[in-house]
């Protein structure tokens, strides 16, 4: 059996693999779903100086002080940043990478240094509240592209995120993230990730399309934990 760590995206928390992480526990898998610093469970702690370096410290503390090896590490979205780092940082720990409809950074890369288009966004949100450097959570039908009954629950849950995650750029000097085995999982009704998994299918990384907007762990877990076994049947 297969052990997860699920790494949140976002302005969520460990909270959104829930559903998720019960289909693969009933299927005999171990599964751990930390929360990043200053998001979820966890915005109590909030500040100007969270960047993508400390939530990369969240995961490799995470893992030393649990005594993980082996481990299927998932990034969802802003998430592959941080498995990435935690790549660089203890790559003896990992088993594989799973890239979920997220970023694949180089050395030196922030998130708007990939993504631009989505730093429009979050910057328009963020002048329009105070401190500027705190960026309020997107309205979930506009984002994820959903409109079902789960939509109030998912904006209930989302929190605000600090800008200095996304501006700071991520080091990587010796790119041991693609030393691993790499897996990638797309969806394809979002637009901003799509040359991200065109870089993945080119780089030869293990590869799923979802027919999905960009948050199925929420509206659609089954299908989500269905492409978690199947990485998990193959690593």
């Amino acid at each position: 059996m297969s052990k997860f760590v699920l790494v949140h995206g976002s302005f969520h928390g460990g909270w959104v693999w829930k559903d998720v992480a019960a289909t693969l526990r009933n299927a005999g898998h171990t599964v751990h779903t930390p929360t990043l610093t200053g998001i979820g469970d966890r915005s109590h702690l909030i500040s100007p100086n969270i960047g993508i370096s400390v939530n990369v410290t969240d995961i490799v503390n995470y893992l030393e002080y649990n005594d993980l090896q082996d481990v299927i590490l998932v990034g969802h979205s802003y998430g592959g940043l941080v498995i990435s780092g935690v790549a660089e940082a203890c790559a003896d720990r990992l088993k594989r990478l799973v890239y979920f409809d997220g970023f694949i950074p180089e050395d030196g890369q922030s998130a708007w240094d990939i993504a631009p288009a989505a730093q429009e966004r979050w910057e328009n949100r963020a002048s329009q509240t105070s401190p500027a450097w705190l960026v309020p959570p997107p309205d979930p039908t506009v984002k994820y592209g959903e409109h079902t009954d789960r939509v109030e629950w998912h904006r209930e849950q989302l929190t605000p995120m600090a800008m200095w995650t996304h501006e700071e750029r991520l080091q990587l000097p010796d790119n041991k993230a693609a030393t691993l085995p790499r897996s990638y999982i797309e969806c394809t009704q979002y637009e901003i990730f799509q040359h991200m998994a065109e870089k993945a299918r080119t780089e030869g990384f293990d590869f799923y399309s979802l027919d999905t907007h960009h948050n199925p762990i929420v509206y659609q877990p089954e299908l989500v934990s269905d492409t978690l076994l199947s990485i998990a049947n193959t690593a």
